[in-house]
C-alpha cells in the first residue's frame, strides 16, 4: 500500500522538478550565449572601425589593425578575416580565408551585409567554433567589406556545462530530500494501516490482537480506536462462549455418570423386554459422553489458539506416521464395515500434536460413511518442511451443496443420521491441524468420495 501512495506522489513531484529544471537550463544557456555574442560583437565592431581607416592612412591604421587582431588572437585564440569591398583579403589570421567552406557559404548567402548575430544558443554538445560577421559600413548604405570572426565556443560551452551540472545537482538534491520527506510521510500514513492489517489477521485466525497504537492521521486514529473496541468485544464474546462450552461439558460429566450407574443397576433386574431399551440408553450415554469429551478437547484447543501464537500446539515429541502399520491396525474395523483399506506412501515424521488422533478420526469417518464396497486410501508424503497426509475414499460422497458444511461442529449429512457419530470428529481434526500451524482441506476425491488433506509441520532433517 505504501508503494501505491509513494510512487504516484514521487512521480508527480519529479515531473514537476524536471518541468521546472528544463526551462532553467535553457535560460542559462541563452544568457551565456548572449554574453559571448555581446563580447564578440564589440570585438567585430572595433575591428570594423579600424578597417575603415586603413585606406586613408594605410601605414598607421594597418599597423593598428594588425596589432589589435594579433592581440585578440593571442588572448582568445580566435581567428579573424577582413575583406574589402572588392572581396580582397585585407588581413587574415590562423589560415581563415574567403575560400574556406564556411566563409564561402556565409558570403554566398549574405554577401557583404551579413547579420550581426549568427550563433545559435550554445549547448554542452555544440561545436567548438562558430562564425560571426559584421559589415564594414562606409556611410550612405555603402559597404566597405566584411569582418569575419571564427569564435571559440569552448569557454562558453564549459561554463554552460558547469552551470547545468550545478543545476542538475540541485535537482537531484531536491529530489533526494523529496524522496526522504515523502517516504517518511507515507510511512507515517501507512504504518497504522499495516498494524490494523496485522491485528485483523490475528483476529481472523482466532488469536487475541494486540491493541493498535493510535498514530497517523486523525481518521486512522479513530479507525484504530474503533477496531480495538470491536476486537475486545468480539474476543470477550468468544471467550465467554468457550468458557460456557467448557463449563457445561464439565458439569455434564457428573449427571452422565449418575445416569450410567442407575442404568447399570436397572440392568441387573431388567426383564427380557426391558433389556433392548437399556442397551439403547447405554449407547446414547456412550455417544453423549463422547460428545462431552470432544467438546472439552475443542474448548481447550480454542483457548490455546486464542491465548498463544499459531503453531503453539507443535509437540516436542516426534510422531512417526507409518501408513502400512495404521492400515493394519484398522483392517478389522474396515472389514467389518465392508471397506477396503489401502496404504500409499512412506513413513513420515511430524511434531503436530495429536497427529495419530487426526488420522484415526479421518479413517473412522471414512469407514462409517464411505459405504460398503468402497476403497479408502491413506496417502503420506513429505514436501520440503511439511508432511502431507490424505485420506480419501471411492464412496458416494456428499452433494455439492453439502460440501461447504463439512467440518462445521455438530453438522451431519441427512443421509448419515442413522449411524453413530457426534458431528465433531472432523471439526476436531481441523482445529488440531490449525493449532499445530497446519491446515486441513476438504475436497471431492478423484475417485468419487471425499478427500481430506492434512498439511502438518515436518521434523527437521
Amino acid at each position: 500500500m505504501r508503494n501505491r501512495i509513494l510512487v504516484p506522489l514521487l512521480s508527480c513531484a519529479l515531473l514537476a522538478l524536471i518541468a521546472a529544471a528544463v526551462p532553467s537550463l535553457g535560460l542559462m544557456a541563452q544568457r551565456r550565449t548572449e554574453q559571448m555574442i555581446s563580447n564578440r560583437t564589440q570585438v567585430l565592431e572595433r575591428v570594423a572601425e579600424l578597417a575603415r581607416s586603413v585606406e586613408p592612412d594605410r601605414a598607421t591604421s594597418d599597423s593598428a589593425l594588425e596589432t589589435y587582431v594579433e592581440r585578440h588572437r593571442q588572448i582568445h585564440r580566435e581567428h579573424l578575416l577582413i575583406l574589402d569591398s572588392t572581396g580582397q583579403t585585407v588581413h587574415s589570421t590562423g589560415g581563415l580565408d574567403k575560400d574556406s567552406p564556411q566563409v564561402s557559404t556565409l558570403l554566398r548567402t549574405y554577401g557583404f551585409t551579413p547579420p550581426r548575430v549568427q550563433v545559435a544558443t550554445i549547448q554542452p554538445w555544440s561545436p567548438d567554433r562558430a562564425l560571426m560577421a559584421v559589415p564594414i559600413e562606409m556611410g550612405n548604405d555603402l559597404s566597405g567589406g566584411v569582418v569575419v570572426l571564427q569564435a571559440d565556443l569552448t569557454g562558453a560551452r564549459h561554463d554552460i556545462r558547469l552551470a547545468w551540472l550545478f543545476a542538475l545537482g540541485m535537482v537531484l538534491l531536491l529530489a533526494g530530500v523529496l524522496v526522504m520527506v515523502t517516504s517518511a510521510w507515507s510511512r507515517w500514513v501507512v504504518r497504522p494501516v499495516h498494524r490494523l492489517d496485522e491485528a485483523a489477521n490475528r483476529l481472523s485466525t482466532g488469536q487475541r490482537p494486540e491493541p493498535v497504537p493510535t498514530a497517523g492521521p486523525p481518521e486512522l486514529r479513530r479507525l484504530a480506536r474503533s477496531f480495538d473496541s470491536m476486537a475486545q468485544a468480539l474476543t470477550s464474546t468468544v471467550e465467554q462462549q468457550q468458557a460456557l462450552i467448557a463449563d457445561t461439558s464439565h458439569q455434564l460429566r457428573n449427571p452422565i455418570a449418575a445416569v450410567r450407574l442407575r442404568v447399570d443397576l436397572l440392568q441387573q433386574s431388567a426383564t427380557t423386554q426391558q433389556e433392548p431399551s437399556l442397551h439403547q440408553v447405554q449407547a446414547d450415554l456412550d455417544r453423549l459422553e463422547d460428545t462431552v469429551d470432544r467438546l472439552l478437547v475443542l474448548a481447550e484447543l480454542d483457548h490455546q489458539i486464542n491465548a498463544e501464537p499459531l503453531g503453539s500446539a507443535v509437540s516436542k515429541e516426534i510422531s512417526l506416521i507409518e501408513p502400512e502399520a495404521i492400515v493394519h491396525h484398522w483392517q478389522a474395523r474396515a472389514t467389518a464395515a465392508g471397506v477396503r483399506l489401502r496404504a500409499v506412501g512412506e513413513p513420515v515424521q511430524t511434531r503436530a500434536r495429536g497427529a495419530e488422533e487426526m488420522i484415526d478420526n479421518l479413517l473412522d469417518n471414512a469407514c462409517k460413511y464411505a459405504g460398503e464396497g468402497a476403497t479408502v486410501w491413506l496417502r503420506t508424503r513429505r514436501e520440503a518442511d511439511q508432511v502431507l497426509i490424505m485420506v480419501e475414499d471411492s464412496g458416494s460422497g456428499l452433494a455439492e451443496t453439502e460440501l461447504r458444511y463439512v467440518g462445521h461442529r455438530f453438522w451431519r449429512s441427512s443421509r448419515h443420521t442413522d449411524r453413530a457419530g457426534t458431528g465433531l470428529g472432523l471439526s476436531l481434526v481441523i482445529t488440531l491441524a490449525r493449532a499445530s500451524g497446519g491446515t486441513a482441506e476438504v475436497t471431492r476425491s478423484d475417485h468419487g468420495g471425499l478427500a481430506i488433506r492434512l498439511t502438518l509441520p515436518a521434523v527437521e532433517r
